[in-house]
């Protein structure tokens, strides 16, 4: 577990170095829902089978895995990609991009991290025996940023639904809610459609 702390850390410092952090993202309440609430959205599968790339929506606004900066400036780096850690069977799918409705911030990363990764199926993340972990981010113009984490009282899931091995893509849709120390993100509908895995 330390040396899963310790990676976790290291990639969130390389990710945001030389940033600080804020609590300016608008808090949303939780509830004590369940991972099977956040997975029932009929509407939402509908509109995952539609959509393609890597997209969710975050507190009822529109997320898309773009790229770009809220200003059109390119993010250094590709949308979205996937990788395995070094212990090579932990599964992390990162997406970053501009974030409508936060003027203020410059954009937003998702990463959805799979511990024990074994194929398709599905990924608790947040409660007991959880196999996986969501983090979303927020950068905002001036070098701030603002993290919110699955845990116990914020869970979540992910479900892969394919896994290429020889054209190295992945796919799956997911849900989560993600607590920083005083606020939230509810994160439904989400869906990543032939990510390239590197």
């Amino acid at each position: 577990m330390k040396f899963l702390n310790t990676f976790f850390a290291a990639i969130i410092l390389l990710s945001f170095a030389a940033c600080t952090k804020t609590t300016d993202v608008k808090p949303v309440s939780i509830n004590n829902s369940t991972v099977d609430d956040l997975s029932a959205n009929p509407s939402g599968d509908v509109e995952r089978k539609r959509l393609r790339g890597f997209r969710a929506k975050v507190n009822g606004s529109r997320w898309a895995a773009n790229g770009l900066q809220a200003d059109s400036t390119p993010i250094e780096g590709p949308a979205y990609y996937a990788t395995f850690g070094s212990d090579t069977t932990s599964l992390l799918i990162f997406a970053k991009g501009s974030y409508e409705g936060y003027e203020d911030a410059s954009f937003a990363q998702i990463l959805l991290w799979v511990y024990n990764f074994n194929g398709p199926g599905s990924y608790t993340m947040g409660v007991d025996g959880a196999t996986g972990i969501a983090v979303f981010t927020v950068a905002y113009t001036d070098g701030r940023f603002n993290q919110f984490y699955t845990g116990t009282d914020a869970p979540g899931i992910i479900n892969i639904t394919e896994y290429d091995r020889n054209n190295k893509m992945i796919s799956g849709n997911f849900d989560f809610r993600a607590k920083s120390l005083d606020s939230a993100v509810i994160v439904r509908n989400g869906l990543f459609q032939s990510v390239p895995l590197q």
